[in-house]
């Protein structure tokens, strides 16, 4: 009877470990996040990455910088977004149409930085002019292409939180 308690308890937390594993790493609105991100060419576990990083999966977020919704996008961003898009109506905090912005954008970044995955994290957290301007410096780049360092820590914690948090939905959701 022991080693059957014993066996009970032991699947009970690991149950609950698994649980509590899934709740950090939600996967709200997967419809919307794989449409975007096969439109756009890319993984689709880089946007709920990203979306985890920026809002936590809540569509109601704004930042103290003034960033909506799920990808926190500041209005010039959205704006911008919307008229590349052709969208001559969108509410920022939709999670359809924010997604949608939000993956454009990251996708335009990627192709910026020729598919640099750092370096166009860097610039949705801190702006592609700053990106740029790192990039043209030696103390930060060692060939003008690869970031070695990223100065503003914010925005290097942030890179590479949203680089790990990629491989936790790689490996909970791989059919992404």
């Amino acid at each position: 009877m022991r080693g059957f308690l014993k066996t009970t308890a032991v699947i009970i937390i690991l149950v609950l470990a698994i649980c509590f594993i899934y709740s950090l790493f939600p996967l709200s609105y997967a419809d919307i996040i794989v449409r975007e991100a096969e439109a756009n060419g890319i993984d689709a576990h880089l946007i709920c990455a990203l979306i985890k990083a920026e809002s936590g999966f809540d569509n109601s977020a704004v930042s103290g910088a003034g960033a909506k919704g799920l990808m926190q996008l500041t209005d010039e961003t959205a704006a911008e977004c919307a008229r590349e898009l052709g969208a001559a109506e969108y509410d920022v905090f939709n999670p359809a149409d924010n997604i949608r912005f939000g993956t454009y954008y990251i996708k335009k970044l990627l192709d910026m930085y020729k598919g640099d995955t750092e370096c166009a994290l860097a610039a949705y957290n801190a702006g592609y002019g700053n990106v740029n301007k790192w990039l043209s410096d030696a103390s930060y780049s060692s060939d003008g292409v690869k970031l070695e360092k990223i100065p503003f820590a914010e925005t290097s914690a942030h890179t590479d939180k949203v680089l790990r948090y990629v491989l936790f939905y790689r490996y909970l959701y791989p059919n992404l």
